[in-house]
């Protein structure tokens, strides 16, 4: 069963959300990388290909330990 996230609840996410120019694209693919992990029903193999979309390495990378992060 997944559970909610509360937003808030951290410093560091609270303040990273009140300061979008503290955010860098790794960290967009990351999060990407927790959505698609969602997304594929925690199919690790097809959240991996769809992170595998990304054009750059460094973004696949980034993608992917969101992916793998959301698993664990």
């Amino acid at each position: 069963m997944m559970k909610a996230h509360d937003w808030g609840s951290s410093p560091f996410q609270a303040h990273h959300f009140s300061r979008p120019e503290l955010l860098s694209p790794g960290d967009c693919a990351h999060a990407t990388g927790h959505a698609l992990m969602v997304l594929a029903d925690y199919d690790v193999p097809a959240a991996i290909d769809w992170c595998d979309e990304f054009s750059s390495t460094h973004m696949r990378y980034y993608c992917a330990t969101g992916a793998y992060m959301e698993y664990v």
